[in-house]
């Protein structure tokens, strides 16, 4: 998903929270969660998105069953 967005970002970033709230971030790798989609400085851009990444942190910090 990050990728797409970076091919055509000018015209894709909008759309970043939309399309973040269809993958399913608590159940991708939590190194890769913390590694990388944490640092990817466009996926912290809006409130929106960074509540998203923020809620799947939560979910490995605090061991949530949802």
């Amino acid at each position: 998903m990050i990728d797409w967005v970076k091919q055509e970002a000018e015209k894709r970033e909008s759309a970043l929270p939309e399309v973040l709230k269809h993958v399913r971030l608590p159940l991708v790798d939590p190194y890769f969660l913390f590694d990388k989609v944490d640092h990817e400085r466009m996926l912290t851009k809006t409130v929106d998105s960074r509540m998203l990444v923020d809620e799947a942190k939560k979910y490995y910090i605090l061991k949530v069953n949802w």
